[in-house]
């Protein structure tokens, strides 16, 4: 029998390499894929989440197109620091005493033309 070449030596040697390669690439796309399926249930389970709050709430019987707007201005001060705060806050004012005097603001008789 004879001894291998040094090219048959490095041949083999790229065979085996690359094959290597082949199972570790098999094997990252089958993690890839267990991860990406965790990320799918989790993301379903807070979907899922959600819309049980949104029935809980009673908001299930808005239409979609009012709920989507509901929730698009809910987001727009979810990055505020105390978001609950400061919508608590807003329909405290909605829901104050009209023609309240407000700190701050003009007196009526500066705010009300007498022109008739």
């Amino acid at each position: 029998m004879s001894r291998p070449t040094r090219q048959q030596q490095l041949d083999d040697a790229v065979a085996t390499a690359k094959a290597k390669i082949h199972d570790q690439r098999k094997a990252l796309a089958a993690l890839q894929s267990q991860q990406r399926e965790g990320q799918r249930k989790a993301r379903d389970t807070r979907r899922y989440q959600v819309g049980r709050l949104v029935e809980d709430a009673g908001l299930a019987h808005l239409a979609d197109s009012d709920l989507s707007a509901l929730l698009r201005l809910l987001a727009t001060i979810a990055s505020a620091p105390n978001p609950v705060e400061v919508l608590e806050g807003l329909l405290a004012d909605v829901r104050s005493t009209p023609g309240r005097s407000v700190p701050g603001c003009a007196t009526p008789s500066e705010c009300v033309s007498r022109a008739g």
